[in-house]
């Protein structure tokens, strides 16, 4: 499952298609893909000294369940390209 928030697809404009094509690299062709656009997320903001719930309305969501454990994607928008951390 792929939650994105609409405010992503505004900033990355006719470049949305390329964060999907990297969840797709990370996960694999074999992975069945299904997402949504949202107006936003609510999250746990865990850098700080007191912990507390945050709305973000600028974040992907990729949940995968299986029998593996994944780890996380973080990606990022600059110059005109989408960049993925892992």
């Amino acid at each position: 499952l792929v939650f994105s928030s609409a405010a992503r697809a505004k900033l990355f404009g006719s470049h949305a298609q390329q964060e999907i094509v990297a969840v797709r690299d990370i996960i694999g062709e074999e992975v069945p893909l299904v997402g949504l656009y949202t107006g936003g997320e609510f999250g746990v903001q865990s850098s700080q000294q007191q912990p507390k719930n945050e709305f973000l309305s600028q974040t992907i969501t990729v949940l995968l369940l299986g029998e593996e454990m994944h780890y996380g994607i973080r990606t990022r928008y600059t110059s005109g390209r989408i960049s993925i951390h892992c």
